[in-house]
């Protein structure tokens, strides 16, 4: 997140529009397993999705699963 909010202000400073966010790596557990490990990471993960939605609502964001 933070990453994304240096590149954010860096971007604007240099004049470029960005208008989409690319999220990575997102972890969509199968909901027919018990994994405990796999669903405290999309806990952890949720957190920071909620977060990424509320402070760039005006782009829109992409969301690529993690892939084995």
């Amino acid at each position: 997140m933070y990453e994304t909010e240096r590149l954010a202000i860096e971007l604007a400073k240099q004049e470029i529009d960005i208008q989409n966010i690319v999220v990575n790596q997102v972890l969509f557990p199968d909901p027919t397993e018990n994994c405990k490990k796999c669903k405290a990471r999309r806990k952890m993960q949720d957190k920071y999705l909620n977060q990424i939605q509320e402070i760039y609502d005006d782009f829109h964001i992409v969301v690529n699963p993690q892939l084995d």
